[in-house]
């Protein structure tokens, strides 16, 4: 997994010649890459031959610090935050869906 490639574009047309290389890969290889949108007007651009091989996964985050929580929030059910007998649980998991929206 190669995370936050919009960092070093540059470098992509290095991954793909390295890609294109690979003759027979093994069945169970997967390269995973993330990246930030990148400026289509910027002088270095991500390589196409990379984006037409791929598998492309968007995820967008929600706008504003209540839906973020409220997307957090909604793949969670009563079962789940009622199986920890802790009293504290349940605050607990608000905090890190708070932290996790504010970042």
């Amino acid at each position: 997994m190669l995370q936050n490639c919009h960092l070093l574009t540059s470098w992509l047309k290095t991954l793909e010649s390295t890609i294109e290389g690979l003759n027979k890969p093994d069945k169970g290889f997967r390269l995973w890459l993330t990246t930030n949108p990148i400026d289509p007007t910027a002088p270095i651009r991500f390589p196409l031959g990379i984006l037409q091989r791929s598998l492309k996964v968007v995820t967008e985050p929600p706008d504003g610090l209540s839906a973020n929580i409220k997307q957090a929030y909604s793949k969670l059910n009563d079962e789940i935050l009622n199986e920890c007998p802790k009293a504290e649980y349940k605050s607990l998991i608000y905090v890190l869906s708070f932290f996790h929206a504010t970042i």
